[in-house]
């Protein structure tokens, strides 16, 4: 979880044009357990809706 959400951030800077050099290692180190719980919690919500033809957040029932 901590690669992917690292790779999520060297995504993000690159798209953004912002730089971000830190490696995997420092990266992992410099995050607390509570800062993976939270952002594991934050993309299991975020994965389990999905917007209907109406533009309605609803539940996916395949998560």
């Amino acid at each position: 979880m901590c690669t992917y959400l690292w790779c999520c951030v060297v995504s993000a800077a690159k798209r953004e044009g912002k730089p971000f050099d830190m490696s995997l290692m420092d990266f992992a180190d410099s995050l607390a357990p509570e800062d993976m719980t939270e952002w594991s919690n934050a993309i299991s919500v975020d994965a389990a809706t999905v917007d209907d033809a109406d533009g309605e957040k609803k539940v996916c029932r395949y998560l």
